[in-house]
Parts: C-alpha cells; structure tokens; sequence
C-alpha cells in the first residue's frame, strides 16, 4: 500500500513526463516522456523523450507501428541516466514499457515502473512483473494546460 505522500510524488513525476513528452517529441502519432528518480533522494537522474538520434531530422519513417525509426523515451532516458548503483530507482514513464524497453529496465537497479497510459497489448509489463519489478497505473490521460502569457 502506497502512504499519501508516495502517491503525491508519482503523480508529480508522472505528469512531468507527460509535458515533457508533449514539450520536446516531435513525434505526430505519440509523444512519449520518461523521467528516472532516485528512491532515497527523489532526485531526477536522468530525463527522455521520444526522438531521432541527436542530430537526425525529427521525422517519422513510417507511421507503421513499429517503424517510426525514434529512440523510445525510456531507451533515452537510461541512456543519459547518472547511476549510482548504490540505490535503487523508479522509471516514470507515459506509457507502457514495450518488450526491449523492459529489458533495458530490468538490467538497471529499477525497482518501480509508473506509467499513465496503456499501449496496446504490449507484453513488457508482463516481463517487467515476471522480474519483479513493481508497475503502478496511474491513469492520467490529460495534464492541466499552461496558462497564457
């Protein structure tokens, strides 16, 4: 059971991810964000979007699933992650882990997966909770919109 206050930040943190997601990707079908938080300090480790590699052209090959050639959020995000291997962490994330993606997360000090949205029938929950990694839903499907300046 989560205390009040567990509950508070996963919505915090999850809601960044969806405006980070809908701030940086410039992905026209998905706009995926992924944030990394260390569980002893609730410091952000590491920030992602989906996205082209770094300095590709932001478009999609394909509007295929599957084939849209973007780095998915949680990929980038581990990859810019700053570990300590000393803790463990919890990936917040706007929609479910896809299969490579939870492999990514298993073979990393990861002990919580939050995510907003449900992607298809994607089989990486399945593997992440095979592994014992914890996956919360959180069904935040719309963030409050920025005021106007």
């Amino acid at each position: 059971m989560l205390s009040e206050k567990q509950k508070q930040w996963d919505e915090f943190y999850l809601k960044w991810t969806l405006d980070l997601g809908n701030s940086f990707s410039k992905d026209n079908k998905f706009k995926v964000g992924a944030i990394l938080v260390n569980n002893w300090t609730l410091i952000p480790a590491s920030l992602g979007y989906n996205g082209r590699g770094a300095g590709r052209p932001n478009e999609r090959f394909s509007q295929e699933q599957g084939k849209s050639g973007y780095a998915h959020a949680e990929m980038n995000c581990l990859a810019k992650a700053s570990w300590d291997h000393s803790c463990d962490y919890t990936l917040y994330v706007a929609m479910t882990p896809c299969l490579a993606c939870a492999a990514l997360i298993i073979n990393n000090p990861i002990t919580r997966v939050v995510y907003a949205s449900l992607y298809e029938a994607e089989p990486g929950l399945e593997e992440l909770q095979a592994a014992n990694v914890e996956c919360t839903y959180i069904p935040l499907l719309t963030i409050p919109e920025k005021p106007l300046l």
